[in-house]
């Protein structure tokens, strides 16, 4: 009895899934700049990867992971945009055996393209009298954990103003007399913001900077500024970026120096990185790195500053050390 039930099982099996995935390729694709133009958030506010999934025939493909936007490229071809904290992924596709793929060993990465090509194979019948025992792979629905941050010794710093009353900043902040915690209703928690127009400024002192450090804020500029003198400044100890507003466009400074660039885009969250190691500090905005700036015997900061002449939002400060 307990063989007839073995074998009726692997029958049932090769019934269900006809053909299997196999996996080609899976690897960053530098050259393609998808979701860095059209950046989509994951549930904790960080930039999604974009999986770029090709397929040698044309099949509609899915994942089981959480995906937070699926754009159709052709019959054969998909952007997935998935958290980029994931460490496996699983691709079903109709009348197919899902495939359980460890994404590359550095893992994945914030508002970067990754591209997978998958082949679709049929399954090669086997003779029952030569199988002694079924094969079993549990797939299990993978859990949707918010990443909350720890007390460990990598993060330095953290705010995301979910625990401040609303109408009130952080404690032991320096200023921000027209600035107040608020709910966001573009993005369904609380941000920093002004309540009212002028200039506005605020200080975090004490911060317990480390040798070597990275420092995150998102940040969002929403309204066309009024005057041509309009800025927003983020400081760190002796570093600034600077941003200098004008209609619809921003021009990008780093401790007074031009980088050229226009950024960040208004009207969306965007993620402004500082990164410092030994005497090299490196701006990035949305993951694509600006400008590089070298400082001899840089004196390690205590604080940061923020000022701004326009309205925004600021919906997380985040420090790690490196």
């Amino acid at each position: 009895m307990k063989k007839l039930f073995i074998l009726t099982l692997l029958f049932v099996t090769f019934g269900l899934f006809a053909n299997e995935f196999k996996l080609i390729e899976f690897r960053k694709l530098p050259a393609d700049f998808h979701a860095e133009r059209n950046s989509v958030m994951d549930i904790d506010m960080e930039y999604c990867t974009a999986l770029r999934v090709e397929c040698d025939i044309p099949l509609d493909v899915n994942l089981k992971q959480k995906v937070y936007k699926k754009e159709k490229i052709d019959s054969n071809s998909y952007y997935f945009f998935v958290s980029h904290k994931e460490k496996q992924i699983i691709f079903t596709a109709p009348d197919h055996k899902p495939l359980i793929v460890a994404v590359p060993a550095d893992g994945l990465k914030k508002g970067v393209v990754f591209y997978v090509r998958l082949e679709s194979m049929v399954i090669a019948e086997s003779k029952p009298e030569e199988i002694i025992t079924p094969p079993v792979t549990e797939i299990a629905e993978p859990e949707i954990q918010i990443e909350k941050p720890t007390k460990d010794s990598e993060i330095f710093f953290y705010e995301d103003f979910s625990k401040i009353e609303e109408g009130l900043i952080p404690e032991n902040w320096i200023g921000g007399s027209t600035l107040a915690v608020k709910p966001s209703k573009r993005v369904g928690q609380m941000c920093l913001a002004n309540f009212q127009n002028g200039k506005h400024q605020f200080v975090i002192p004490d911060i317990p900077f480390p040798d070597n450090w990275k420092f995150e804020i998102q940040l969002l500029h929403s309204k066309k500024p009024k005057h041509n003198s309009s800025y927003i400044k983020f400081k760190i100890g002796s570093v600034e970026m600077r941003y200098k507003l004008w209609g619809y466009k921003t021009k990008l400074y780093f401790n007074d120096i031009d980088t050229g660039k226009l950024a960040p885009p208004l009207n969306q969250i965007n993620l402004i990185t500082f990164e410092k190691s030994g005497s090299v500090i490196k701006l990035f905005v949305n993951a694509e790195k600006v400008h590089t700036i070298r400082i001899e015997n840089y004196e390690k900061p205590t604080s940061i500053s923020f000022n701004a002449s326009e309205s925004f939002k600021i919906y997380k400060l985040e420090g790690k050390k490196l």
